[in-house]
C-alpha cells in the first residue's frame, strides 16, 4: 500500500519465547546485538542521548559485509501493550531513493505459533518524490529486518536466562 510514495508493507514472525522477552531484547538491542550477531555486527554505540527513548545509536557493522553502518532511533515503547516504535536512517545498504524506514512491532502471545507472534509493519520512506521500486527499494532492507529478529528470536530460546 503506498500513500505520498510511503510504502508500509507487514509481516508476522513466530517466535518460541515470550512476547515480554522479545520487546526487552529489542530495548536493550545497543548492548545485547553484538553478542548475538558478532560475525555482522562491530558495534551498536550511543551517537546522542543517554539510552533512552528518542537516544539515536549508531551500529557498524563488521568489514566485507553489505552494509557498513545505519542509524536508528526507539521512538516508543508501551511495555503494558507490549509494542515498540522506531525510524531506521542514514543506511549505507538503502538504494539511492529510500530515505528511512518507520516500524511499528506489536508483540503477543499466540498458542499457535508457540509462544508468541511479533507483527510488523514498516513504512518505507522515499527520498523526495522518488518512487519506490519494492525489488530494487524495499526487499533487501526487508530481508536485513527478518534476518535480525531470526537471530534475535534464536538467541533468546538458547539462552532462556536473557532478558528474562
Amino acid at each position: 500500500m503506498a500513500n505520498n510514495g510511503v510504502v508500509s508493507i507487514s509481516e508476522e514472525f513466530p517466535c518460541s519465547v515470550a512476547p515480554t522477552r522479545i520487546l526487552r531484547a529489542f530495548y536493550e538491542g545497543h548492548t545485547l546485538i553484538p553478542h548475538i550477531m558478532p560475525h555482522t555486527i562491530k558495534s551498536v554505540d550511543l551517537h546522542y542521548g543517554d539510552g533512552s527513548i528518542g537516544s539515536l545509536r549508531l551500529v557498524s557493522f563488521v568489514e566485507g559485509g553489505s552494509m557498513k553502518k545505519l542509524k536508528y532511533i526507539i521512538r516508543k515503547i508501551d511495555w503494558e501493550n507490549l509494542m515498540c516504535k522506531y525510524t531506521v536512517f542514514d543506511c549505507d545498504a538503502y538504494s539511492d531513493k529510500l530515505d528511512y524506514v518507520n516500524g511499528e512491532c506489536k508483540f503477543e502471545e499466540s498458542a499457535e505459533y508457540g509462544r508468541s507472534i511479533c507483527k510488523i509493519i514498516s513504512h518505507y520512506h522515499p527520498k523526495g518524490d522518488a518512487k519506490l521500486e519494492y525489488e530494487e527499494d524495499i526487499k533487501a532492507a526487508k530481508e536485513k529486518t527478518k534476518e535480525f529478529y531470526n537471530f534475535v528470536h534464536a538467541y533468546l530460546a538458547d539462552n532462556p536466562h536473557v532478558c528474562a
